[in-house]
């Protein structure tokens, strides 16, 4: 029974490192969210400044 556990525990620990690397190998989008982000908390604050 100890060792069918461990096999399960192993396969839920691969699936959460799994998505850590899909998430890692997005990291480019995450990237884009972020410049995204940036640029239009920029844009508001010129915009605000303007009035």
């Amino acid at each position: 029974m100890k060792v069918v556990l461990g096999g399960k525990n192993l396969l839920i620990g691969g699936k959460r490192m799994g998505l850590l690397t899909f998430l890692l190998k997005r990291k480019w989008i995450v990237g884009l969210l972020a410049v995204f982000i940036v640029i239009i908390g920029l844009f508001a604050t010129t915009r605000l400044d303007q009035e």
